[in-house]
């Protein structure tokens, strides 16, 4: 039983990570499968959708250790209900997918002994790094993933630029081919660091959850904030 100064109980939050990580690898095979059937602008669209869902993982993790009348506690509940209703608030939080990556990758046994683990995880990090640098394109150099959003609605809908319409179907096939490759590699990375750590993911938070007074709880959040901080903004 969870202490009662938990708000989310455990299970809500494993099962919303093992659900969120299914569905993206679902969306992004789909998606693989529309592309190679000249179907780009629905694989466009279902790509988007798939990094959507790793953005709902992670502040399902940001739940973790969420406790009753804390503010980061209270902000990361904000957040996690705002990634409920906002596509681009969940595309946002992927900037921060290579700290989250790290994070699962520690409870990995051979995160320290593992040359070729270390070498994978490496592997993942810098394909991260460079399929977004060539959606600076489209994207503008900051690469802003939220920006995807408005081209996600473009694969599903007849819409308007410069006084005509347009249609879906007249998407460019370079910039499906970027988005797909990243969402697949996105979602390759966390099925490497989910598909054997799972249960430890589970067993981790649950034992933090027993050992770690409220006040304690509270300082490592307000740690991990300023960490935040200074990597992404106070936003």
């Amino acid at each position: 039983m969870q202490k009662p100064y938990f708000d989310t109980p455990m299970d809500f939050i494993a099962r919303g990570v093992e659900l969120c990580w299914k569905n993206a690898t679902a969306l992004i095979a789909e998606a693989k499968l529309l592309q190679e059937h000249r179907f780009y602008a629905r694989a466009l669209s279902l790509s988007i959708l798939a990094l959507e869902e790793l953005g709902k993982l992670m502040t399902l993790d940001g739940l973790a250790f969420s406790v009753v009348n804390n503010e980061i506690s209270n902000d990361r509940k904000k957040l996690f209900n705002e990634c409920l209703r906002s596509h681009s608030t969940k595309l946002r939080i992927l900037d921060g997918y290579p700290l989250f990556l790290s994070y699962i990758a520690t409870l990995d046994p051979g995160y320290k002994t593992d040359e070729k683990f270390g070498l994978t995880m490496a592997i993942v990090v810098e394909r991260y790094r460079k399929d977004r640098m060539e959606l600076a394109k489209w994207l503008g150099e900051d690469c802003d993933l939220k920006k995807l959003n408005e081209l996600k609605k473009k694969g599903f809908y007849v819409g308007r630029e410069n006084g005509s319409l347009v249609s879906p179907l007249d998407v460019d096939q370079a910039l499906v081919k970027g988005i797909c490759r990243l969402a697949c590699d996105m979602v390759d990375g966390i099925d490497f660091v989910l598909k054997h750590n799972l249960e430890r993911y589970k067993d981790f938070v649950s034992s933090v959850r027993n050992k770690l007074t409220k006040e304690q709880l509270a300082e490592v959040r307000r740690l991990g904030q300023e960490v935040a901080d200074k990597i992404f903004g106070s936003d």
